[in-house]
């Protein structure tokens, strides 16, 4: 696995899978048979650290692309319980809260995807 600061080794490579599954630095250590001391070492390394972080990456992308697809139906259902006049009070305001706690959310999202774009630019405009 190439890395922005080098190449790991096969067996590194396993130990950043189980660190991104979960498991403890000495425990992932272990599932791949190397001592507590050398799995402490192997976290420290900076090849491991950016391999686990492109990991913890991409499963974080998987995870926002599966909640955006189902983002349309679940602020569908949330729109229809929060106007439900068969619903209790208590669970139409915490169903509206919910859709405006989300509104705002989304909102700061974009707001610091568009600083972070114009950041980016003046960067690259300074480089």
């Amino acid at each position: 696995m190439a890395t922005k600061t080098g190449t790991i080794r096969p067996i590194q490579r396993r130990f950043v899978e189980r660190l991104a599954e979960g498991e403890s630095i000495a425990q992932a250590g272990k599932s791949v048979g190397v001592s507590r001391r050398t799995a402490y070492r192997w976290a420290g390394d900076p090849r491991v650290r950016v391999a686990l972080s492109a990991l913890q990456d991409a499963a974080l992308s998987d995870v926002a692309r599966r909640l955006q697809a189902g983002a349309r139906n679940m602020l569908a259902v949330l729109e229809a319980v929060a106007t439900d006049t068969d619903e209790t009070a208590a669970v139409r305001l915490r169903a509206a809260l919910g859709w405006l706690d989300l509104s705002f959310r989304a909102t700061e999202l974009l707001d610091l995807a568009q600083r972070l774009e114009e950041l980016e630019e003046r960067f690259a405009d300074e480089r």
